[in-house]
């Protein structure tokens, strides 16, 4: 349980196939949204784009720069649509989220979030940050899990 931020990056249309979120485009978000993500908040970021992708076509996700700036603003927990942009930018480097955010950071990561709802409610209301809810089963070994996040205003 945390405090919560949606930055809405497809607020006129989903982002580009293959485009890759950085930190001026989340940093332009929280401008255009009157917030600004603090340390502990968690992170929504709204692409635009289905959760389930079709194989070998791309589309937008999370940058490296993106991942640093949520490290450097102390964000314990990202949830989105989406996730890395493929193809990704160097095929060589880690993915900036499996590979860098939960793999070097352990940070937690909630995929396949459809923030849509969540994004109107936001707008109706302009007001992007909220109480987030999100209670795992205690299952004893288990690395990943289904959980129903719970945006509260």
């Amino acid at each position: 349980m945390t405090r919560g931020v949606l930055l809405d990056l497809a607020v006129d249309e989903p982002l580009p196939a293959g485009y890759a979120a950085t930190s001026r485009d989340l940093e332009q978000a929280e401008e255009r949204q009157g917030v600004q993500v603090r340390s502990g908040d968690a992170l929504a970021i709204r692409l635009g784009w289905p959760t389930t992708p079709v194989s070998g076509t791309p589309t937008p996700g999370i940058s490296l720069d993106a991942v640093r700036w949520m490290h450097h603003r102390e964000v314990p927990v990202y949830t989105g649509g989406r996730g890395d942009a493929f193809p990704p930018l160097d095929p060589a480097a880690p993915s900036p989220l499996h590979g860098v955010a939960l793999g070097r950071m352990a940070m937690p990561l909630i995929g396949a979030s459809q923030l849509d709802d969540l994004a109107t409610v936001c707008a109706e209301l302009r007001r992007y940050s909220f109480l987030l809810v999100v209670a795992p089963p205690r299952v004893h070994g288990m690395t990943g899990s289904p959980v129903n996040p719970i945006a509260l205003f």
